[in-house]
């Protein structure tokens, strides 16, 4: 049942991933009374592999007024209480729009939340990259007002993100919320793993997801147990006979390199854990889908992985393989029943299901409410002065 005296608000996001959590909780945020539009605010990304995605996206790209007309259309049409711009480099990208799109909220009362969704990895390259272009020192002059002002609330979605964003923009009290996969409850069953253990890897096959990290990993546990299997799911991966680290070793058939168009639940499910390399990840949302099925997560310090997993364990010095394979090997020796990991669930349920997610947006829309009703002009005038 909603709760009356609700709030309203508007939530804009640039890729459909970066909005997930509040489209997976939108009942939840409902029964705490709160109820949010999303809105594109850019021509968000694609799949080249996928024709229908690469449509939809010269759609958006060719007519982007109409994203825009949407949104600004959006900001008068009802009431409203707040705006979640969700950014990371789009800060940098869109800072004239941005600051239009607060410039109206404050004037209609509403508060303004920047979420970011991640500002560790290349945030800082791209001001240099804008700041070398004509205009471009002003683009992020503007950028880093508007994450500045005492108005607008900065938030992001781990503890390693807002220290990140606390570094990059020189600001304080960045609020964590934490984020949410969307995971089905017919998706939550309790299978067996596989035997032999396969264990799991999901995202871009890059640099920055450790993909030379996950192998290392992966050799040093089939020295000792020849018989284990190493899958990665994601974009751009190759075929494993074509990468020379395992043509070398003639080791082919232990690894499974694949492509999927949604959420790879059922291989999630075949496997005795997921072996997270992530060099730099805000939050992963594999790491908790993981965890909700029942998974072993293994993961380096820095992340948002590490917070994800918390007391469970099997988090290691940042990019100390050996002792990842060591935790790998011992996990991967244990009966298939003892690889279902339901401490891993019990965590994913308490503090990054639909419902958590909902229950922390709803403390911070409570907490800063008493400073969407100060005036736009008191704003103004006092920049370096937070409001409470």
């Amino acid at each position: 049942m909603v709760q009356s005296g609700g709030k309203h608000g508007i939530v804009t996001a640039g890729a459909p991933k970066n909005a997930v959590a509040f489209v997976t909780s939108a009942t939840a945020l409902r029964k705490r009374g709160i109820t949010f539009r999303q809105v594109w605010n850019d021509a968000g990304s694609y799949d080249r592999k996928n024709p229908v995605s690469v449509l939809r996206y010269l759609l958006r790209k060719t007519l982007p007024r109409s994203n825009r007309g949407i949104l600004f259309w959006t900001l008068f049409s009802r009431r409203l209480d707040f705006v979640v711009i969700m950014c990371a480099s789009s800060v940098y990208k869109t800072p004239r729009r941005l600051a239009l799109v607060h410039r109206i909220a404050r004037l209609r009362g509403a508060q303004v939340i920047l979420l970011f969704v991640n500002c560790g990895y290349n945030i800082g390259n791209l001001a240099e990259l804008v700041s070398a272009r004509p205009g471009g020192p002003r683009r992020v002059a503007l950028a880093r007002r508007l994450v500045a002002r005492p108005d607008v609330v900065p938030a992001a979605i781990s503890p390693q993100a807002c220290r990140d964003v606390e570094d990059h923009f020189g600001v304080r009290d960045v609020r964590n919320i934490g984020f949410a996969p969307g995971i089905a409850p017919a998706d939550l069953t309790g299978e067996l793993p596989e035997d032999p253990p396969m264990f799991i890897n999901i995202g871009n096959y890059s640099h920055r997801k450790g993909q030379d990290l996950f192998l290392d990993v992966a050799f040093r546990c089939l020295e000792r147990n020849p018989a284990l299997r190493f899958c990665w799911v994601g974009k751009h991966v190759p075929r494993p006979e074509d990468v020379p680290e395992i043509a070398r070793r003639g080791l082919a058939g232990n690894f499974i390199f694949t492509k999927t168009k949604s959420p790879p639940f059922d291989l999630i499910r075949r496997s005795s854990g997921l072996i997270f390399t992530s060099r730099s990840e805000a939050f992963g949302l594999v790491v908790s889908e993981s965890m909700a099925m029942q998974r072993t997560v293994f993961c380096f310090e820095g992340t948002g992985g590490s917070y994800q997993v918390g007391d469970l364990g099997n988090v290691f010095a940042r990019f100390d393989t050996a002792a990842m394979a060591d935790a790998v090997l011992a996990h991967a020796a244990r009966p298939a029943a003892e690889r279902v990991d339901l401490a891993a669930q019990d965590r994913y349920r308490a503090h990054f299901s639909p419902e958590a997610f909902a229950e922390r947006f709803s403390a911070l829309l409570a907490t800063v409410s008493g400073q969407a009703g100060a005036s736009e002009k008191n704003a103004l005038h006092h920049d370096g002065v937070k409001t409470g």
